[in-house]
């Protein structure tokens, strides 16, 4: 239960982000680590996202984010940010050893994260991909929320080729 509830914020907090932006113009805590927080504890959540000046999505991620995963929410979140790959992968390293239950990740590059999210995994910390992936197996995390870039791209092609321009 405690995972559907997890993704369907995860979910609805990157939706809003988006649709947001679309519109605009212009810790410690109190649960035992290593899997889902006990009935009445706070759900610790590690959330390592890109810088949120990057930009004006990426702000409105992060007001969403930090709006959402709140105690009054039931989540104990801690949050890291960076645009550079192996600070990212410190930042999970760490959040890992303060024994989060879910480790969300918006990664700044692709390559390079199978040993973390084998600690990960092996710690029984759940990781959620959101908004980028990452090259690795599939079984080393729980749920990738992101686009589908080609698709997009794809639809654009077919878009373009239908309006026959010259």
């Amino acid at each position: 239960m405690k995972m559907k509830k997890l993704l369907a914020v995860v979910i609805s907090t990157i939706v809003c982000a988006a649709m947001l932006t679309g519109c605009a113009t212009n810790g410690g805590g109190s649960s035992s680590g290593g899997g889902a927080a006990k009935s009445g504890d706070l759900i610790k959540v590690g959330i390592i996202n890109n810088d949120p000046n990057e930009s004006g999505y990426r702000t409105a991620n992060d007001k969403d984010l930090k709006a959402t995963f709140t105690k009054e929410n039931g989540f104990d979140a801690s949050f890291a940010y960076s645009l550079k790959n192996d600070e990212q992968i410190t930042h999970a390293q760490k959040f890992i050893q303060d024994e989060v239950d879910y480790l969300l990740l918006s990664a700044a590059d692709t390559a390079g994260w199978d040993g973390v999210l084998k600690e990960a995994q092996n710690a029984g910390v759940k990781v959620i991909l959101f908004d980028r992936t990452v090259d690795a197996d599939e079984s080393l995390y729980e749920a990738s929320i992101v686009s589908d870039m080609d698709k997009e791209g794809q639809t654009a092609v077919d878009w373009l080729k239908s309006q026959n321009l010259d």
